[in-house]
């Protein structure tokens, strides 16, 4: 029973976490999807929409409406990569409502 303690314990403060973040009303894909780009910058990498797709198990057009949405609501920002014009960086920017 330990183990199982241990998992209540676990999800009651992530959900504390997303309550405090203000993300606890974003659906789980919006989750995935900062968890990656935070994730990226942890590592040093800013990721495009395109790599953001090669690493997500999501069909393209329904990332694509997630990210898109979660821009539209000031969670996440584009920016046009300084090294490549074509390209847009998609980050985190906790303007979270």
């Amino acid at each position: 029973m330990a183990k199982f303690e241990k998992f209540i314990k676990f999800t009651e403060m992530l959900s504390d976490a997303e309550a405090e973040l203000g993300i606890a009303h974003l659906s789980g894909l919006d989750k995935r999807i900062l968890y990656c780009l935070e994730k990226a910058k942890t590592e040093g990498r800013n990721l495009s929409f395109e790599e953001l797709n090669q690493v997500m198990a999501t069909p393209r057009a329904t990332l694509y409406r997630h990210v898109q949405n979660l821009v539209d609501k000031g969670v996440v920002q584009k920016k046009k990569d300084p090294t490549d014009g074509r390209r847009n960086i998609i980050s985190v920017a906790l303007a979270i409502q």
